[in-house]
């Protein structure tokens, strides 16, 4: 495990080399000091996230930055500018959206404390007191502003808490102590399945994590320490054959996005190595692995290393957790009724059905993963969204109720004559028709069959959506070979389909396709991929298979094959 530290180190060189690249020089200008990023913006988080790194390096013996000089100066002008834009309040902008924020203002706390408590250490190093006073000044003048604040979202709450409860022991302030503790006797949003209220698998859960660490660490309440154990456990379910995050079921912005859990790495190393969890260290040593092969950075975690002396001395150590090359579970079956998820990976497929979710079936073979929607315009319906997932003998099964209605005339003249301005509520509604789905997904050898049913009102169009999360695939049938475009509509009558990104394929079918209208004007819940459909009318039954193929060009008769 020796080289990933090695992988740290060299990747946390080239960031600083990024943001000294993009630091401005010019002391004429009020940013003087700033590190610039995204839409050319300069402002105190991004620089606080960067000169963090550069103390890292500045104080770790194998970078070639260790006690450079010129290192010392672009530190000092860094943490210059954050005391200069930091509120008269003690918080921080976040200037793409919130302003005098406490919760922002707690994050770039967050990101402070390892260095604070490392530098608290090693004062005695040349240029670390200077460091020490400035970071000093900025976290008391914060911790003022966190606690008159207030919040938006579930983790904001544990940042902040976090944050505060650090804050408390590092000036001796029972306020912020007793401030930490209103949002603390919320309760951990937790549940017993180990996830987290935002359900957010790429992002939000391992920065509620790092909350959780931080406030064992300042309480010594291994409760805390507990709450990121069981969401780093429920992660196991939510990796994919290829090594990503399933995140489509998140309730944030990386929902539909592709994750891979690099950002999970110190999490567990940090309670594997506490807890001597040899799956949690195993966790770790794969997800670098995993990094290396990509060839992507190594996540920005040197600053907390740096604070964890112990992990660095294991990391150093070439301690390897077993004889086996690292991995995460294999195989697996996950069923969060809370959340209405259910989860199964078979080795190099998986597939998740989702409640209250209008993609309720995904299926995955290796890196090529398939979305499925069924698009049906029934009154003001316009898509089959799932109420919850029941388990059965053979598998899962989830239904919905579609109903119409329509409209009757006031009993009574309105009082107003401008629709938008009539109170529709008092009117009576007449019943309309009603449409019944119901949707089984039994597991089958190398793959899973959906049992789709569409019963009550006659004659309804539908459409079933597949979507892929890019154009890079191809759909091959009996008749043709394809590569869609995004944004495209391909309707496929009849056979089978071949669904090929690489050596990753997925034959589906049988297709049918009785009309081309696939339009949904229910464009907020559109994932935006390529998609391809099967069309038909009500009343319908069949049944629709999902196949990882592992051999595509194989011999029927195996006595021919050589």
């Amino acid at each position: 495990m020796g080289n990933h530290l090695q992988k740290i180190i060299a990747d946390a060189e080239l960031r600083a080399q990024n943001f000294m690249t993009n630091q401005i020089l010019d002391n004429r200008l009020e940013e003087f000091g700033g590190f610039v990023k995204d839409n050319d913006i300069v402002q105190p988080k991004t620089t606080i996230y960067g000169v963090t790194t550069l103390i890292s390096l500045y104080n770790f013996k194998n970078s070639r930055f260790y006690l450079n000089n010129e290192f010392f100066k672009r530190i000092n002008i860094a943490l210059d500018y954050i005391a200069r834009f930091q509120r008269e309040d003690g918080t921080f902008d976040y200037l793409s959206c919130n302003f005098y924020s406490a919760p922002d203002t707690a994050f770039c706390v967050k990101r402070l404390l390892p260095s604070f408590f490392y530098l608290q250490k090693h004062a005695d190093i040349p240029g670390n007191k200077e460091f020490l006073e400035k970071i000093r000044k900025i976290i008391e003048h914060a911790a003022e502003g966190i606690a008159k604040g207030g919040f938006h979202t579930p983790n904001h709450r544990w940042a902040i808490a976090s944050a505060l409860m650090a804050c408390a022991n590092i000036f001796g302030k029972e306020e912020y102590r007793s401030k930490a503790n209103l949002y603390l006797n919320e309760g951990i949003d937790c549940n017993e399945y180990g996830e987290y209220s935002e359900r957010s698998s790429g992002n939000y859960n391992r920065i509620n994590d790092e909350a959780m660490i931080i406030l064992y660490e300042q309480t010594g309440d291994v409760k805390y320490l507990d709450y990121a154990r069981r969401n780093l456990e429920m992660m196991f379910f939510y990796f994919e054959p290829d090594g990503s995050i399933f995140t489509k079921n998140s309730t944030r912005y990386d929902k539909f996005k592709k994750f891979y859990p690099r950002d999970y790495y110190f999490d567990y190393l940090y309670v594997g190595f506490l807890q001597k969890n040899n799956q949690f260290l195993s966790a770790a040593a794969k997800i670098m692995d995993d990094i290396i092969k990509r060839g992507d950075l190594a996540p920005d975690c040197l600053n907390l290393l740096l604070s964890h002396e112990e992990l660095i001395n294991y990391l150093e150590s070439g301690s390897d957790v077993s004889h086996n090359p690292p991995k995460f579970i294999d195989e697996y079956s996950f069923f969060n009724p809370d959340s209405g998820i259910f989860r199964v990976c078979k080795g190099r497929f998986s597939y998740s059905v989702l409640a209250k979710n209008p993609y309720f079936l995904h299926f995955q073979a290796g890196e090529l993963p398939i979305s499925v929607r069924l698009n049906v315009n029934f009154f003001e319906h316009r898509c089959f969204v799932p109420e919850k997932i029941e388990k059965t003998n053979s598998g899962v099964k989830c239904s919905s109720k579609l109903k119409g209605w329509f409209y009757c005339p006031f009993s009574e003249p309105p009082q107003e004559t401008d629709w938008w301005k009539m109170d529709h509520d008092k009117r009576e509604k007449i019943d309309g028709p009603e449409l019944y789905i119901d949707a089984e997904i039994k597991e089958a050898e190398d793959g899973v069959d959906l049992h789709l049913s569409i019963k009550g009102c006659d004659r309804v169009p539908f459409a079933l959506e597949f979507g892929v999360d890019s154009s890079d695939f191809l759909i091959k049938t009996s008749g043709f070979v394809y590569k869609p475009d995004l944004g495209g509509m391909l309707v496929i009558r009849e056979g089978y389909a071949e669904i090929s990104r690489g050596c990753n394929i997925i034959k589906l079918g049988p297709s049918f396709g009785k009309h081309f209208f696939v339009e949904n004007n229910d464009k907020e819940n559109c994932n935006k991929n390529s998609s391809f459909y099967f069309t038909g009318f009500t009343n319908f039954e069949n049944v629709i298979n999902f196949r990882m193929v592992s051999q595509r060009f194989k011999d029927e008769n195996p006595q021919k094959a050589f």
